[in-house]
């Protein structure tokens, strides 16, 4: 699963999907007695009784699905069947560390690699993490590989083998800093607080978790912060502007000015210009471009215009810097909001809160952010979704629903889906709540009209989707039937 691949196993089994295709049927009814990944290899093997096992290669070109029997014959194989069938299965190829100096340095491969590039190439079990732990124990920074000395790289070596031997006794933790997941104490989170599990399994469960949590949070969060980012940028740019144009409108004194001199010191029309002297108390003459066209007074009033003009328009820039700049102020503060928010439930709310100013910054909703359904509030741990069309019924119905929400729909006529969310599993909802989620079900279908609709309500678990159906078209295995008046709460959300 996207961004993490890892495999653990849950308590939890989910019911078997419709339209699939069976594989391995010799194994159906056989219970699994272990489940184990062979040392050093990518191949998970599900040990069976009856001497069976099945061993999925999960990664690179041999990936594959063996049944295999107690002789290490293939009796079975996803792919390439009628090659392996009767064949040995592949052995694990095992990458382990070197043991000694010298093996290490044959598989040391500088060339024009860094320090961290080629220690990987070296020690193909250790990831990234790894990699960096060894480098910080041997006191070797990032460098080029072929400037290492012979001393950094047997430090190297003998950090590898120290870190090797702390493998073979886990004690996996998560650091709350990065969120990095580790088999072992890391020296370079030395001072990093750190969350310690009892299994390796736990800790990846955990850590899955976490970082899909993470990776929800992210993509829901980027692109509200993206259109906030650019909108103070956009923002920051119209202030700079606009404080360049009051410079501009901030002439109106000098334009007033050369009125003042003009009218004072009559001039023929005729001239491009005059050169006049400073009668407020200026030390050299003032030169004061003229429309030929325009005598001295014509002139004057021209710049008594001009004035009256630079002021207006610097009020109204200066009005204008002061909006930009509250504005600047607010974007500012909303992404500070943002870059707190710790999940999605509060980006959710964030955005809800800000619509109007999202909307106005021309944020345009992510498909993930495009609900295929209403929302009505039933009561504080319940609530109805409903499809907005056929084919959001579809996918609300087989996306946004979990096996033990109740779904709805009006019987013997055409309608939306409907859902009531449980808080949890074994959530027992009132009888007031499910006829009150079923009136919602029965509003939403062409029986509106009527005084009575019954409705069809069942958990999801028991609703398929039959292939080849038209949208909106399921199959309903189970059903209770309840006879409601149509009508929709008070509390709505879209």
């Amino acid at each position: 699963h996207p961004p993490v691949q890892c495999a653990f196993r849950s308590p939890i089994s989910a019911r078997a999907r419709r339209n699939a295709v069976t594989l391995f049927t010799k194994v159906r009814g056989r219970r699994i007695s272990g489940v184990h990944v062979a040392p050093g290899d990518r191949i998970l093997i599900l040990k069976l009784d009856g001497e069976c096992e099945l061993q999925v290669f999960l990664f690179g070109s041999r990936a594959n699905a063996f049944l295999v029997g107690g002789k290490g014959t293939v009796m079975e194989a996803f792919r390439q069947a009628a090659y392996w069938n009767g064949r040995a299965v592949p052995a694990p190829q095992a990458a382990a560390l070197p043991d000694h100096y010298r093996a290490f340095l044959e598989r040391w491969q500088p060339g024009t690699h860094s320090v961290s590039r080629a220690l990987s190439g070296a020690l193909t079990v250790f990831d990234s993490t790894l990699v960096l732990e060894t480098m910080h124990r041997a006191g070797v920074p990032e460098k080029p590989a072929a400037s290492c000395t012979g001393r950094d790289t047997e430090a190297l070596c003998a950090s590898a083998l120290a870190v090797g031997c702390a493998l073979a006794h886990p004690a996996p933790r998560i650091y709350m800093e990065g969120g990095v997941f580790s088999l072992i104490a890391l020296e370079t989170f030395a001072h990093a607080k750190a969350q310690h599990h009892v299994t390796v399994e736990g800790a990846v469960r955990s850590w899955v978790k976490r970082r899909l949590a993470q990776h929800a949070l992210a993509s829901m969060r980027a692109p509200v912060q993206k259109t906030l980012s650019q909108a103070e940028a956009k923002a920051r740019r119209s202030a700079r502007n606009l404080r360049r144009a009051q410079d501009s409108a901030s002439r109106a004194a000098t334009y007033e000015r050369y009125g003042h001199l003009l009218m004072a010191s009559p001039q023929p029309a005729g001239a491009l210009s005059a050169t006049l002297p400073d009668l407020f108390g200026g030390q050299l003459p003032v030169t004061i471009p003229l429309k030929p066209a325009l005598d001295s007074v014509g002139n004057a009033r021209r710049y008594y215009e001009k004035a009256r003009k630079a002021r207006v328009a610097w009020e109204m820039l200066d009005r204008r810097v002061e909006a930009t700049e509250a504005a600047i102020e607010r974007l500012g503060a909303l992404l500070e909001e943002v870059s707190r928010l710790e999940s999605v439930a509060e980006v959710k709310a964030f955005t809800a809160r800000n619509s109007a100013v999202l909307s106005r910054l021309g944020a345009r909703r992510h498909a993930s952010e495009r609900y295929p359904y209403r929302t009505y509030r039933l009561a504080p741990d319940y609530e109805v979704r409903v499809g907005k069309n056929a084919r959001d019924s579809d996918t609300l119905t087989l996306r946004h629903t979990r096996p033990f929400d109740l779904w709805m729909h009006a019987r013997g006529t055409t309608g939306a889906h409907a859902v009531l969310r449980l808080p949890h599993k074994a959530a027992q909802p009132s009888a007031e709540v499910i006829s009150a989620a079923a009136s919602i079900a029965a509003y939403h279908s062409k029986a509106r009209g009527s005084a009575l609709v019954p409705v069809t309500v069942t958990p999801r678990k028991h609703v398929r989707k039959a292939k080849g159906s038209a949208l909106g078209a399921v199959v309903v295995s189970r059903e209770k039937v309840l006879i409601v008046k149509p009508g929709l709460p008070d509390t709505y959300t879209e």
